[in-house]
């Protein structure tokens, strides 16, 4: 009868400072526009890109 292997053990992982891993923590960072700002925004600069090239319009 062949042997069984034992699947090896997940350790856990030790939270070293739970202060610092806090999920409300993890809405910091570098104050940017949100993505759907900045994707109007892409939009916006397209159209008016299409614009000037329809009308023959330069800047």
């Amino acid at each position: 009868m062949p042997t069984r292997k034992t699947m090896p053990s997940k350790t856990r992982q030790v939270i070293h400072n739970p202060i610092a891993r806090a999920p409300i923590l993890r809405k910091g960072g570098v104050h940017e526009p949100s993505k759907t700002g900045q994707r109007m925004r892409d939009k916006q600069q397209l159209q008016r890109s299409v614009h000037t090239w329809l009308t023959g319009e330069q800047e």
